[in-house]
């Protein structure tokens, strides 16, 4: 079908559509009523008509204008909250999570592996021992575990002693937060050292079990009663 035919089939119903409006009854009363006027009300009919008509074609093209407007703006706001989280996503992708605090028996464990390396003799340990609350609790909140060893070496060399702060400082999940050195008081060229290494995490709640929420929600409903 082309573009003729088309154009002709709408001439065909307008002009359909416009002769059963010019033989309806009330289109007949009101030419009638039209007629009977005054050639100067005819003008002011005339002139109302194109003031309506001028109307009603401003008033589809500005209510769609308005519409158009509101659905860009939340358009805006949606895109705009798509790059927001979108660039969260992306900054939550590059935050690595903290280390899992090593227990104190695997932070013992390091420490005698780190000293073992450095090829402490044994009279040179002084030993390595749990510290509970290695951080005084007035700077560490009570809601933080912290899992405390001290390590006394004696005698070590200027090689020793730096080597093991190293080492110390490098175990993941931990932190190496404090060093008292004192000088041998028979050789001032070895030293007496205490290594303090503290590791800090939140305690993990545990799921409390099916059976106990039962019995316990047993309870509560017996008080109620």
């Amino acid at each position: 079908m082309d573009f003729e035919s088309i154009k002709e089939q709408i001439v065909d119903r307008f002009f359909e559509i416009k002769g059963k409006i010019e033989d309806s009854e009330l289109y007949i009363g009101l030419k009638e009523r039209y007629d009977n006027l005054s050639p100067n009300a005819q003008i002011g009919v005339k002139i109302a008509a194109s003031f309506l008509s001028l109307l009603v074609l401003y008033s589809f093209p500005a209510g769609y204008l308005t519409s158009a407007n509101e659905k860009i703006e939340i358009f805006e706001e949606n895109r705009q909250l798509t790059r927001d989280l979108i660039r969260a996503g992306r900054i939550a992708r590059t935050i690595q999570l903290p280390p899992m605090a090593p227990t104190i028996e695997n932070l013992t464990s390091q420490i005698n592996s780190a000293i073992d390396k450095e090829n402490v003799l044994p009279e040179q340990k002084g030993g390595v021992t749990p510290k509970l609350d290695i951080v005084q609790k007035s700077i560490v909140p009570a809601t933080i575990k912290q899992t405390g060893v001290k390590a006394n070496l004696k005698k070590l060399n200027l090689r020793q002693l730096v080597n093991l702060g190293e080492s110390l400082h490098q175990i993941q999940g931990s932190k190496l937060i404090n060093i008292a050195i004192l000088a041998d008081s028979k050789d001032p060229h070895y030293f007496n050292v205490d290594y303090e290494v503290a590791a800090f995490s939140l305690p993990i709640q545990q799921e409390e079990a099916p059976q106990n929420k039962k019995s316990r929600s047993r309870r509560q409903r017996g008080s109620d009663q």
